[in-house]
């Protein structure tokens, strides 16, 4: 342990200080590694723990001269010693020919990298992936300043079919108040949906992917409104549904019209994108308003 103290601390060190700065990345960068840094850190610090109190005195317990065990127990322990040194060389020997037959060893690694670059060159991608989390999200929204009692009802129509899809457990409906946009309005209402747990949704039809398919199917024939589900981010703060968000900022001071102008214009070049599967936004600049000027005296 004299000798092996200062390497273990030092190493330790080492890999704590090149991981624990990429917590702090700012973006989607930062994000997509900090649960890496996180766990590989911790990992790191409790093996440094463990290699200096733990692992000396089981080394000297392991070391110390035993007796030979007899009995059914011996047996075991005799089997299993054969069994493991037989494994011991044969893992030797063939490690041995592979050294001895280095090409190959490089025929291999070439037939595993074309067969990678082949299923990954079939297999869809994606930015984030969907996971089955255990739940979705809905998002509804009516005509601009519909009322709260026609949302309440259309809501109501919702959890009609949240009820009559497989797999579905619990609904919980909040009316007036959208997650995408963070804003309460009369004419926005969200659903967080639970789903079943993993064990107990068996048949397809229960299955993630198709749970959303059918739901969005299901959801778009209202006339109501819109609405559509969408999964969680993969990633907690990567993008509210899963993907990427984008703000557009007009930073000469104009009015109302000429960023809603520039946010159609963004929306229609980033709607020919072939990589981006759907857009929207949550900017509404032509709700119908009233000014009322009260005379308190």
């Amino acid at each position: 342990m004299d000798e092996l103290s200062g390497p273990v601390v030092g190493i330790a060190l080492v890999l704590a200080s090149v991981f624990v700065p990429t917590i702090f990345i700012p973006g989607i960068t930062g994000r997509l590694y900090q649960q890496f840094a996180i766990t590989v850190a911790i990992s790191v610090m409790l093996s440094a723990f463990n290699a200096l109190t733990l692992s000396p005195a089981l080394s000297a317990l392991l070391l110390r001269p035993k007796t030979e065990t007899r009995g059914p127990l011996g047996k075991f322990f005799g089997y299993f010693n054969r069994y493991f040194e037989r494994s011991t060389d044969s893992f030797v020997r063939w490690s041995g020919d592979l050294i001895r037959k280095a090409a190959v060893v490089l025929v291999l690694l070439v037939v595993a990298g074309l067969a990678a670059w082949l299923f990954g060159a079939h297999l869809p991608t994606s930015f984030l992936p969907d996971e089955d989390q255990g739940y979705v999200y809905i998002n509804m929204q009516l005509p601009n300043a519909a009322s709260l009692e026609r949302t309440s009802a259309a809501a109501k129509q919702v959890e009609d079919v949240l009820a009559k899809t497989p797999g579905v457990e619990y609904t919980t409906s909040v009316v007036g108040f959208s997650l995408l946009s963070v804003v309460r309005t009369t004419y926005n209402a969200f659903f967080w949906v639970s789903l079943k747990p993993w064990g107990e949704r068996t048949n397809r039809a229960e299955q993630y992917q198709e749970i959303k398919t059918r739901l969005n199917q299901e959801l778009g024939r209202l006339p109501q409104g819109t609405v559509f589900s969408f999964s969680p981010p993969a990633i907690p703060g990567v993008g509210t549904a899963g993907g990427v968000t984008f703000v557009l900022e007009d930073r000469a001071g104009r009015n109302v019209q000429f960023l809603a102008n520039n946010v159609a214009k963004f929306l229609a070049a980033a709607r020919k994108r072939p990589e981006i599967g759907m857009v929207s936004t949550t900017f509404v600049p032509s709700v119908p308003q009233e000014y009322i000027n009260v005379d308190r005296d």
